[in-house]
């Protein structure tokens, strides 16, 4: 073994289970804008991934400021 990592899987297929009312927003939205269903749910998770980016990045900010405000 030569200690390189093992190479990322691009994707994995899972089972899981969702509101009705969410799978048929999913399902209709997939169709109206010519995707798959998994295309919109991988959005749908990336936007919430980026979303909590965001969130973590303003809370660091306004501690920092709050930090500077403090020193001053």
């Amino acid at each position: 073994m030569d200690g390189a990592k093992p190479a990322m899987r691009a994707t994995e297929k899972v089972s899981v289970s969702l509101a009705a009312e969410d799978v048929d927003w999913a399902r209709k939205k997939a169709e109206q804008d010519g995707k798959s269903l998994s295309a919109v749910l991988s959005e749908a998770l990336r936007r919430q991934r980026q979303s909590e980016a965001r969130r973590r990045l303003l809370e660091e900010l306004a501690l920092r400021a709050s930090m500077s405000a403090t020193v001053s």
